[in-house]
């Protein structure tokens, strides 16, 4: 997660998602002015190149409680450098961790129209989206389980195609569906086969969705799978100009005595 907005009163900033997402809760800041940030991790993305010891004119936040203990933290500033801090020699600035299945990333700076005109606070901020959205960058905490890893069983599309949906089985393996109709299993070695090719209805982004094991599955073997089905839908797109009454191969109104044509509701 990058930087928010600006702050503003009210619960969205206090509020406890908001603030366990970003790692910590804002409590005061002193006017703008130059101070130093020390940068702690210099191998992150966010972080690497930038100066070890950073000279900035921006907003400095305090925080209610030191956020250190969650998070891995990337930079720190230095109160001696500056007025109004009220976090003591341990003042975070910038940090990341691994959140809810994604991943957090958070920077105090940027409060002022002319950071983003410096390169390297510029610089900051991408390496924060790449390790947000590209995993690039480690941010292990104290927090992560022990014996925890992340393992890639499948990639590319001989062995996800368009990936759609997955649902984890019992004894750690994986069904995932591709659009166009196939299920492939991959075991927890990370050996994949298809399992099942389903027919199904593929225009306008339809096909093969989701997939879900059912909550008993050990005992009655039943998986879940949302798709379209192909019935007769003709091919391409709808026509561009007619009327509902028209029907399908209609040119007008049926009369009384006419076979009427019904589209199903649903495929």
């Amino acid at each position: 997660m990058c930087r928010p907005g600006r702050r503003r009163a009210g619960p969205p900033w206090r509020a406890r998602p908001y603030g366990d997402l970003v790692g910590a809760y804002f409590a005061s800041h002193p006017a703008n002015q130059n101070a130093t940030v020390r940068i702690e991790d210099s191998s992150h993305p966010s972080t690497a190149g930038l100066p070890t010891a950073w000279n900035r004119y921006d907003e400095r936040y305090n925080y209610r409680t030191n956020p250190r203990s969650d998070n891995h933290i990337l930079a720190t500033v230095d109160e001696s450098t500056y007025t109004g801090g009220t976090m003591g020699s341990d003042h975070p600035i910038a940090w990341c961790r691994g959140y809810d299945g994604g991943r957090s990333w958070y920077t105090g700076m940027g409060h002022t129209n002319e950071s983003f005109s410096d390169a390297n606070f510029r610089r900051h901020v991408l390496g924060g989206i790449q390790y947000a959205a590209q995993v690039t960058g480690n941010c292990s905490t104290s927090q992560i389980p022990p014996g925890y890893s992340q393992v890639t069983l499948a990639k590319g599309v001989a062995e996800v195609g368009e990936p759609m949906g997955m649902t984890v089985l019992p004894n750690r393996g994986v069904l995932h569906t591709s659009r166009e109709g196939t299920i492939r299993y991959t075991d927890a070695a990370g050996n994949t086969k298809v399992a099942l090719t389903i027919p199904v209805y593929t225009h306008d982004e339809e096909g093969l969705q989701s997939i879900k094991v059912d909550p008993n599955f050990a005992i009655n073997r039943w998986v879940y799978v949302y798709y379209s089905p192909p019935l007769s839908t003709p091919g391409g797109d709808a026509p561009s100009t007619g009327s509902a009454s028209q029907g399908v191969g209609g040119d007008g109104p049926a009369g009384p005595d006419q076979p009427r044509h019904v589209l199903p509701r649903r495929r």
